[in-house]
């Protein structure tokens, strides 16, 4: 089946890079037939150039794994030795020997940023789309707090970054005004664009492929037209990258360009191109859930739902089965009789895991839990569902369309004024599919013995499904900055050494952005209905939402096949006809989304000054900053079309045009202020405070309608650094403190879910005259049924501890050390929401057993809900100070390389990797406390986690390997074959990321399998 992510490696562009891959790797084998060895190390000094600006830094100023300077400690290029925030720089030569083409797969390196791999949370709806996996926005977290700012050139940028096209990366920790006021208070993390080299044309081709079948071309050719005057740069990959976990990949066609032009001395001109387009296809970072293993324990029995059974749905007291509430239409695949259609409802669904001791105890009987550790349970065992499979299949989807281009133009006046001219737009689009959604990603049995009707035998009985009600979500995100910056060299050394030098900065930047995202469910329209019907009964029966299960394999019988993962008909998004004629409507959906959403305007204008001070003969370095910022919104509501009042369809964001009709205006002053006291030539002390603010959240709202604030954060850092051995060896070691607020709350899909519930079924329970009038709920809208309208937020604060060690022993040996220790906890959570709960719990206490949303077709009453509910509120009550999800206090990342320059081995060149994780703090164990919000079928008494008890998960530590030769092939080309070596000893032991109030693990991760990756390149 040619699915949508798969699509360009059947097009004539993926056949040419598959062969052109094909014949190189060829090539490589008969390689040292013909060659003759070269020593990389001249190779790399012949690159060297002087790049005087104050506004660039070039990569040739590093050294191995050491960068010597940056442009994040003050926006103007000044030596890491005298920067007292927090920075650090992963080179070129450290991103190669790690085998990192992925920003993303270089945080596995990072001094303190954890990346999907190693955190995802197992409590937000399994990896949802608001979580990392589906959602690009939202997928790494700093210091154990939140998500950096991510940037390119310090510009504002959504697209992930890829080295490609990539000098170096930078990680800004903590706040810093200078880079941005405006910017997350966790961090920044800058990828530098490549820029045209003058001195002399160059080209490199590269090669890479791995064990799993993934295979990437890049190429990168720069050409000096005029030399130190003119030149063009381009480059381009594209990649069909598969996971371990089968049929996870990304399909990658990106192409960039860029050109230097420098008509005199004093003046540079630079422009830049970026067309990227990739098609992910999810596996979530969390095992998937086991809705099959107390039906296999009580010896696989069948339920009779049949008409000759007077019992057609479970008794309240089964052990084994409860009844199947989704009365939905339900679309079968991957089965006998694959493409039945219809409704569902009725008969049994196999009890939750939570019902049963943790599986590696074995199946037992114990009360069914309630509230906190309700959730589902990780599957275990690999004779069910295979572990290196991804269960959500194809239809897990993430599409990043993104253009970018700039320029950007430097002065120099005298000898000593520059000015930077920059300009760069960004217009990205991410549509995402998610037809097995986090929280349904689980296997179950079909039980019954009969079809809904309750007459045809079920040709499926006994066999694993899973089953999801599909979803689909559309991010915008457009965004045009100007800056314009000038930087002044005040030099008095010439009256006193003692008074020294100055550097002054002055900033004007200037920021327009659109975003906007929307879901949008699988819907389902009858054949020869109107545009008009559908728009005006969107949310009734008729238009009810659509279910697909796809029937499983049993990996213990052949027989059974080999389907292991949700694999639906046609390609995620679009409309799919169905057997009745009818069409269900995802992605592509002319008829609404699933509720309102906004499109949000902002404008930024920012200043900024800024200076270094250089004194006592350079002995002390001061930075201070200040930043102001104004930040004008507007935002737009998408409205429901047609005639159909509450039942009609909304208007989607798709063609949305941004709104200029401010609604908002804020402004905030940010500072920074620290210092560097070099005591001796190997030794200095430094120090460094600093705040960041963000303007209000206009796309996300409290119950009351109000805007949520923007999340601020301040920071300190204090530290030593050390240099030996004429600067080969350097040691930084930093205590810092770092807050961070409001912040999205891991607890949101477990509060606004619920209160959207109960709000809707009373709104529907009035609209059809079972009670009055409804009763007001102030500005919170009931209709909203989309959750990521309204948001739960917290305040965090991460304390501990950063080190980096870099030394090259020789020439020919690189060392690199680094890591953390952090103790990130939580705070101030959702008290927004507390207070609408305390105001509305007695207008629901009035309504315990209504049913609904109807309007959605759900089947539970606002009892049910309010129980779950008021369990979590009771969890929040509990839950100051506890630690982040997941938080592992240490991380230690080990990297070293030696080269051979002489000898039969000349050449050559073996590394090694490490990477040690502590154990994570994954639950707490319970206490019993009293409910805060009485109510008819709640206990008095409930049962919360403590967070004076934590439970801990195992820690885990992970190597690797790298060797590597280089040779010439003829005069001009140069051949270096590399071999990394990931997770050496194939450690796959389950790690766990969640644990019940009992003390047992029952949500697991996967960790990464060993990996064997060889990059051939070609440089000439």
């Amino acid at each position: 089946m040619n699915h949508y992510p798969y699509r360009f490696f059947y097009d004539s562009f993926g056949l040419r890079c598959f062969f052109r891959i094909a014949a190189f790797s060829a090539l490589s084998a008969f390689a040292p037939l013909m060659a003759q060895t070269v020593d990389e190390q001249s190779s790399e000094q012949e690159n060297d150039i002087i790049e005087l600006s104050p506004f660039q830094v070039s990569s040739t100023s590093d050294q191995g794994y050491a960068a010597r300077e940056t442009l994040a400690g003050s926006r103007v290029k000044t030596e890491l030795k005298d920067v007292p925030a927090q920075i650090s720089v992963m080179t070129k030569e450290f991103l190669d020997d790690i085998a990192a083409v992925a920003i993303d797969d270089a945080y596995r390196y990072s001094v303190n940023v954890e990346n999907t791999t190693e955190y995802q949370s197992a409590t937000i709806g399994g990896g949802d789309f608001n979580s990392g996996v589906v959602n690009i926005f939202n997928n790494n977290r700093v210091r154990g707090l939140t998500a950096p700012g991510r940037t390119h050139d310090f510009f504002l940028t959504n697209t992930p970054g890829d080295t490609y096209n990539s000098e170096r990366v930078t990680f800004s920790s903590g706040p810093n005004s200078i880079l941005f006021g405006n910017g997350n208070p966790a961090g920044i993390i800058d990828n530098s664009f490549k820029q045209v080299r003058l001195d002399r044309s160059r080209y490199q081709l590269s090669f890479r492929n791995d064990d799993n079948g993934s295979m990437r071309a890049s190429f990168d050719a720069n050409q000096a037209i005029a030399p130190d005057k003119f030149g063009v740069r381009v480059a381009g990959v594209a990649a069909n990258n598969h996971e371990p976990r089968d049929p996870a990949g990304e399909k990658i066609k990106r192409v960039y360009g860029t050109l230097t032009f420098k008509p005199f001395p004093s003046t540079s001109v630079r422009a830049y191109y970026e067309d990227a387009h990739s098609e992910r296809t999810v596996a979530r970072n969390t095992l998937v859930g086991d809705l099959v293993t107390p039906w296999i324990a009580a010896g696989r029995p069948l339920f009779n739902n049949g008409l000759t059974n007077t019992q057609a749905v479970p008794g309240a007291n089964d052990p084994v089965f409860e009844q199947n509430r989704l009365f939905q239409n339900v679309l079968l695949f991957g089965a006998t009789d694959s493409g039945v259609f219809m409704p569902w409802g009725g008969g049994a669904t196999v009890t939750p895991t939570s019902n049963y001791s943790v599986l590696t105890k074995g199946p037992g009987s114990r009360p069914y839990q309630t509230g906190v550790n309700s959730y589902t349970y990780s599957l275990t065992d690999p004779s069910i569902s295979p572990r290196d499979i991804s269960i959500n299949g194809p239809e897990t989807t993430n599409t990043v369309d993104s253009t970018i281009k700039g320029l950007i133009v430097e002065q120099r006046i005298g000898q000593d004024l520059f000015i930077e001219f920059g300009y760069n737009k960004e217009d990205l689009t991410n549509p995402v599919t998610d037809y097995l959604r986090g929280i349904q990603s689980a296997i179950r049995a079909d039980a019954n013995m009969y079809l809904p009707d309750r007459v045809t035998p079920n040709p499926n009985v006994g066999k694993y499904y899973v089953e999801g009600n599909g979803r689909a979500r559309l991010w915008r995100s457009d965004s045009e900055e100007m800056r314009v910056m000038a930087s002044y060299e005040l030099d008095l050394r010439n009256v006193s050494k003692w008074l020294g030098h100055h550097r002054f900065a002055a900033l004007y930047q200037r920021v327009d952005q659109v975003s906007a995202g929307q879901e949008f469910a699988a819907r389902v329209v009858p054949a020869g209905t109107s545009f008009d019907d559908a728009l005006n009964n969107y949310g009734s029966g008729t238009y009810n939402t659509l279910m697909y299960r796809a029937y499983l394999s049993d990996p213990t019988d052949s027989s059974t096949g080999s389907t292991f993962y949700f694999d639906a008909p046609g390609d995620p998004g679009a409309p799919l006809v169905l057997p009745d004629g009818s069409t269900a409507y995802t992605l592509d959906n002319p008829y609404g989304a699933t509720g309102s959403a906004n499109l949000t305007h902002t404008l930024l204008e920012g200043k900024l000054f800024a200076m270094n001070n250089y004194l006592f003969d350079d002995r002390l370095v001061t930075s201070f900053g200040w930043r102001n910022d104004h930040v004008r919104g507007a935002d737009n509501n998408t409205a429901r079309l047609g005639n159909g009042g509450s039942k009609a369809a909304w208007q989607s964001i798709a063609n949305m045009e941004a709104s200029d009709d401010w609604n908002s205006y804020t402004e905030g002053n940010t500072f920074t202020g620290g210092a560097v006291l070099h005591l001796f030539p190997w030794v200095s002390v430094f120090y460094n405070q600093s705040s960041t603010w963000n303007p209000p959240r206009i796309a996300s709202h409290n119950p009351d309608d109000s805007v949520i604030d923007g999340s601020i954060g301040d920071g300190s850092d204090y530290g030593i650094m050390l240099r030996f051995f004429d600067n080969r060896l350097s040691l930084r070691l930093n205590k810092y403190e770092n807050t961070s607020g409001p912040d999205i709350s891991s607890f949101r899909t477990s509060i606004i879910p619920q209160i959207l519930d109960i709000e809707e079924t009373i709104f529907d329970a009035a609209e059809a005259g079972l009670i009055g009038s409804y009763p007001s709920a102030g500005a919170f809208d009931p209709q909203t049924s989309n959750d990521y309208y309204y948001d739960v937020t917290s305040n965090q604060v991460s304390k501990g501890y950063e080190f980096e060690v870099v030394y090259n022993p020789t020439r020919n040996w690189r060392i690199a050390i680094n890591g953390a220790k952090a103790e990130a906890s939580e705070s101030d959570i959702a008290l927004p929401w507390v207070k609408f709960v305390d105001d509305r719990i007695a207008v629901w206490r009035q309504y315990p057993d209504l049913i609904g949303p109807t309007s959605e077709g759900k089947t539970d009453s606002i009892r049910t809900r309010v129980v779950s509910l008021v369990q979590t509120l009771d969890v929040i009550k509990q839950s100051e100070g506890q630690r982040t999800e997941q938080q592992r206090d240490w991380r230690v990342n080990f990297l070293t390389r030696y080269s051979f320059s002489e000898g039969a081995l000349k050449g050559a060149f073996v590394g090694a990797g490490y990477r040690w994780r502590s154990r994570a703090a994954i639950g707490y164990r319970a206490i019993t406390v009293d409910t805060a919000y009485p109510f008819p079928g709640v206990p008095d008494q409930l049962t919360v986690p403590s967070v004076e008890s934590p439970i801990y998960g195992s820690g885990y530590g992970d190597t690797e390997l790298f060797f590597g030769y280089s040779r010439k092939l003829g005069k001009k080309v140069t051949w270096k074959v590399q071999l990394n070596i990931r997770n050496v000893l194939d450690d796959d032991g389950l790690l766990g990321q969640r644990a019940n109030t009992d003390g047992d693990v029952t949500v697991y991760t996967v960790p990464q399998p060993r990996r064997f990756i060889l990059t051939n390149t070609f440089e000439f």
